[in-house]
């Protein structure tokens, strides 16, 4: 078990512990209305069906609202202030790599499977031996680029 420093524990005497209970409501708004857009929005024709479009704008609400409210209160449940450190910040590198992965990982292997006909295993196997370059370019760019990696 790991337990609070002296210091802490005096801390949270001394504060009182408080809960976000706001903060969790309207962020738990948003991404479960997200999560029922995402679940039925298929089966029911997205957005010309008044369900998901109530749902989206709940969820629209909620992410907003939960992102304005947690810039605001001093002890969030999600710090988004967190996101002024240089470490995490986001660099080009970071953009084209999650492009890459979506594209390797969803439109790809849906595009073999629809114009060439492959079934999901030929799919894996026809992009798995672009997966391995990348696999194996990480570590070069890792320790090759230092500019990159320190700088941060």
């Amino acid at each position: 078990m790991v337990s609070d420093p002296p210091y802490m524990k005096k801390a949270n005497m001394k504060a009182g512990f408080r809960i976000d209970y706001i903060g969790i409501g309207l962020i738990s708004l948003g991404l479960g209305s997200m999560q029922i857009i995402l679940d039925k929005g298929q089966r029911e024709d997205w957005l010309s069906s008044n369900f998901i479009r109530v749902f989206f704008v709940l969820m629209l609400t909620g992410l907003i609202a939960g992102i304005l409210w947690e810039l605001r209160e001093k002890e969030p449940v999600v710090d988004l202030r967190m996101l002024k450190t240089a470490t995490l910040r986001l660099r080009p590198g970071d953009v084209f790599s999650g492009i890459r992965a979506v594209r390797q990982h969803g439109a790809d292997p849906a595009a073999f499977a629809a114009l060439l006909g492959y079934t999901a295993q030929l799919a894996g196997m026809a992009l798995s031996p672009g997966g391995a370059v990348i696999m194996c370019m990480m570590p070069v760019v890792e320790f090759w680029c230092p500019r990159w990696t320190r700088e941060f």
